[in-house]
């Protein structure tokens, strides 16, 4: 993946972004997995052509509310997954 594909995706996700969420509302404003759902093949470029395409349509700051609190025993969120 050049960086030139990278961010033709990233700029293209901003598009969709503007049409599909802002505009239309077909698409929720803040990233929900359970709403989403992504395919590609396991090609590294295909990976990043996905990611970069998704970081224009989901920018950062989109996703969910992850608290920062200490101690991590008291945040399942900061966890690991076993």
């Amino acid at each position: 993946m050049t960086p030139v594909g990278l961010r033709q995706h990233f700029v293209l996700g901003q598009k969709l972004r503007e049409e599909y969420i802002l505009g239309h509302k077909i698409l929720p404003p803040n990233f929900n997995h359970s709403l989403i759902r992504v395919r590609t093949t396991d090609v590294n470029r295909t990976i990043m052509s996905a990611y970069a395409h998704l970081t224009g349509l989901y920018p950062p700051g989109t996703g969910p509310n992850v608290p920062n609190v200490v101690p991590p025993s008291t945040n399942p969120y900061i966890l690991p997954p076993y």
